[in-house]
């Protein structure tokens, strides 16, 4: 017998319109179940898709697998899914959760490697990407994002949804603000030691990925809204700096136009003038933003989103 079957694991899975790539990865999961010797319990979050999900061959399933659907009311994305996922967790709560995709990108290969490493060391483990099959344009433009994140955070978020949690991070996790927007950011940081462990990213098993230049500017600017006192904090210094160049830069103009007999054009100083009115403006402005910032989250707000936004729980095996 398995020496990890005495914890429950529950898989959560967000899906929206893919239910062939969600019966390839329910059949993979399956085999790594058997292979394993271990018994998950599925949570698929349908994400209000077109058309109703249907598990085929599910009754096959059942010495391996509990699987439950938690349909949302109306589409919500990707990350507010995960979200309605973890706040069903803690009205049933259990050992481990292991957040997934259910394109195929996240492995299941690598299920025991993640379980394993948790178990071992007592820590949330999550997949970092080290090696993506995008095109190389989109490559480039994540690694931009990447870039920028860890410049405005000090944080590097070199990871996905893939990962296995404790219990006891959920509710820290929900009482991180704006969680609702992105689930790894919050992850991080609640656990900014978090421990990585490198895992490839996989073929989707069906069509394309919906991941277009817009969506991952959207996707980038939700990370950093979990960030987003740490980003203002930075983004302050980084103007005050840029002031202080500024100001210096016009006193040796000053001392050059008064001082010396090179010319130096009134339209500079102008210039230079107006830069520094409006440097000095953002920075007010940022600390006036930095001051509005109300961190005290209401832990009945998520419960009250949760069922605003849950539609039916229906149990398939």
């Amino acid at each position: 017998m398995n020496k990890f079957n005495k914890y429950k694991i529950r898989i959560i899975i967000p899906v929206f319109n893919d239910n062939i790539s969600l019966n390839i990865l329910i059949k993979n999961i399956y085999e790594q179940a058997d292979k394993h010797d271990y018994f998950f319990e599925i949570l698929i979050i349908d994400d209000n898709s077109n058309k109703e999900i249907f598990i085929k061959s599910a009754s096959s399933y059942n010495d391996r697998l509990h699987i439950n659907i938690l349909k949302n009311k109306q589409n919500l994305g990707h990350q507010k899914s995960i979200f309605m996922g973890l706040n069903y967790t803690l009205t049933n709560p259990i050992d481990k959760i292991i957040v997934m995709d259910s394109d195929g990108e996240d492995n299941p290969s690598y299920l025991h490697k993640l379980i394993e490493e948790n178990l071992n060391i007592k820590s949330n483990i999550v997949a970092k990407r080290i090696k993506r099959k995008e095109s190389l344009i989109f490559i480039l433009f994540y690694s931009i994002y990447k870039l920028i994140f860890s410049m405005l955070t000090g944080y590097n978020l070199n990871f996905g949804n893939f990962s296995i949690i404790n219990f006891d991070s959920v509710q820290k996790i929900l009482n991180v603000e704006n969680n609702f927007n992105h689930y790894s950011a919050s992850l991080l940081k609640v656990d900014k030691n978090i421990h990585k462990i490198p895992i490839p990213k996989n073929n989707r098993y069906e069509g394309k990925s919906k991941m277009s230049f817009i969506r991952l500017i959207t996707h980038g600017l939700d990370a950093i809204s979990i960030f987003r006192k740490e980003a203002i904090i930075r983004v302050i210094i980084f103007s005050i700096i840029s002031e202080i160049i500024l100001l210096l830069i016009a006193l040796i103009i000053f001392y050059m136009r008064f001082f010396s007999s090179l010319l130096i054009t009134g339209q500079t100083t102008t210039v230079l003038f107006f830069l520094i009115v409006i440097g000095f403006v953002f920075i007010v402005l940022c600390l006036m933003l930095s001051l509005s910032l109300n961190f005290n989250i209401n832990p009945d707000i998520n419960n009250k989103i949760y069922k605003n936004y849950l539609d039916k729980i229906k149990k398939v095996i």
